[in-house]
């Protein structure tokens, strides 16, 4: 389940998997290597559906992955912040 406490992690390293790699033993412990590379494919998603480049299916399917893979409300808004201000 990704959290807010995840996407905290994720945001410190800017959805960079090198930078990622560096993690402490506390941070992986929180947010593990998959789940990183789940977050940032749905921000890749979330940005092409904002682009509008992503087709009505696909958008559906994108949410309803989000809605099984987070956690609640909040981490939801703080998952499309994220999609609208990481680059």
């Amino acid at each position: 389940m990704i959290t807010v406490e995840k996407l905290k992690v994720f945001e410190k390293y800017r959805g960079d998997d090198d930078r990622f790699t560096r993690a402490s033993k506390k941070e992986l412990a929180i947010l593990s290597e998959d789940e990183f590379y789940t977050i940032r494919r749905l921000i890749s998603d979330l940005k092409l559906i904002g682009n509008g480049v992503a087709a009505a299916s696909y958008e559906a399917q994108v949410f309803e992955q989000i809605n099984n893979l987070v956690d609640n409300n909040q981490a939801k808004e703080y998952l499309l912040r994220l999609s609208k201000t990481l680059s």
